[in-house]
């Protein structure tokens, strides 16, 4: 487990600007951060060390959770929000760093981004997790996150590790999100069936009083799936469904040129 210094370093945010320290040991990467503008975190799931999934063509998990990042942060931007990335680059994060880059951002929304993987190559579909406080909430199972478990499974959480209560009103906040981003996203791809929207409980979405979810885009494991996750124009049409799904959330509306009004 990484130690951290005992001073948290303020990071001072002037115009926009990418990259400075948020506390001693971690970067915080945002940009365009000020006041009134909803702050957006995205996490791009694994990285460094840990690929995540990888299939047989050798595409793996973390670099295309790191695009999509990119691009949608990319858009958001656009569309006039303030983002922050857990990570910009090909760099190793533990669960307990990310916690950290939660809390210290504390943004109006988190989105993590992962890519998921079967046994059975005929499965397919985007997915969206939100946390549960219940231990019989449904875990995560082979089929549906695959051998390689997203970031933040309860039984990978660092040694001492107590997963917090996240309140009613939170997971209601979650869960109003994930309903959004499903409707959007069901417009451009296919989805898990049997319940795209469910619930685990993963340590990555527990940060208090923060509206969290873990989108799934789709399977490596199936090769027409696999395909679609390396178009750049289909994953334009997902990026604009999961930017029209934060402004639904927020009750924001585009004008023509893609700005908020």
């Amino acid at each position: 487990m990484c130690r951290y210094a005992a001073a948290i370093l303020v990071c001072l945010f002037v115009g926009s600007f990418v990259g400075f320290r948020a506390y001693a040991g971690q970067s915080l990467h945002c940009d365009r951060v000020h006041d009134g503008r909803k702050l957006i975190l995205i996490d791009p799931g694994h990285g460094g060390v840990d690929k995540g999934v990888t299939n047989k063509n050798g595409v793996d998990e973390k670099t295309l959770a790191l695009v999509e990042a990119q691009t949608l942060s990319a858009r958001l931007l656009q569309r006039g929000y303030s983002v922050c990335l857990t990570r910009k680059s090909d760099e190793l994060l533990a669960l307990n760093e990310r916690l950290e880059i939660v809390i210290q951002a504390h943004p109006s929304l988190f989105i993590s981004l992962h890519v998921n993987y079967s046994g059975d190559p005929s499965v397919s579909g985007a997915s969206v997790y939100v946390y549960t406080n219940s231990e019989s909430g449904s875990m995560l199972k082979e089929e549906n996150i695959g051998t390689s478990n997203p970031d933040g499974r309860s039984s990978d959480a660092p040694s001492g590790f107590v997963t917090p209560t996240v309140s009613r009103h939170t997971a209601n906040l979650s869960g109003s999100f994930a309903e959004k981003l499903t409707a959007r996203l069901a417009d451009v791809t296919n989805m898990l069936p049997n319940g795209s929207i469910r619930s685990a409980r993963l340590s990555v979405l527990t940060t208090p009083e923060i509206p969290s979810v873990l989108l799934e885009m789709g399977f490596l494991s199936n090769n027409a799936e696999a395909a679609r996750l390396k178009s750049a124009s289909w994953r334009a049409a997902l990026t604009d469904a999961i930017a029209n799904s934060v402004d639904d959330y927020f009750h924001v509306k585009q004008n023509r040129g893609g700005r908020s009004q």
